[in-house]
């Protein structure tokens, strides 16, 4: 990464992929442990120490909603939400409806969680 990639902070949206991770994590009212084991594996995949994940996690309130506008960003970004969704083998409404709103913060359509929704379920 150059030096003006990193003073421009390319990778924060990063930080709110966590963020967003962890609130599709508990909006169906249940912190599944398979949930979260995935999480910490996106967030090394993503390149965080657990040391940064773990201070991520105690300060989610002041993560800012930084989101990706370049589109394999964007692709990556909603894969992640889609992997935390089925972590536990179950989709529930509301994580349908929180990976929809985080869809469009991206200027990203609601239909193209449902056509990404439906290719999973029918292979």
């Amino acid at each position: 990464m150059g030096f003006f990639t990193k003073l421009m902070g390319k990778d924060d949206w990063k930080k709110t992929l966590i963020k967003d991770l962890t609130m599709l994590t508990a909006v169906d009212g249940d912190m599944d442990p398979s949930e979260l084991e995935e999480l910490l594996n996106i967030s090394r995949t993503l390149g965080f120490s657990d040391e940064k994940f773990t201070s991520l996690m105690e300060n989610l309130g002041d993560v800012k909603n930084i989101y990706p506008t370049d589109p394999k960003d964007k692709l990556d970004f909603m894969t992640y939400m889609l992997t935390i969704t089925y972590a536990d083998g179950y989709v529930d409404d509301n994580e349908v409806e929180y990976m929809k709103i985080v869809a469009q913060r991206m200027n990203l359509t609601s239909e193209g969680v449902d056509k990404l929704i439906a290719i999973i379920e029918n292979q």
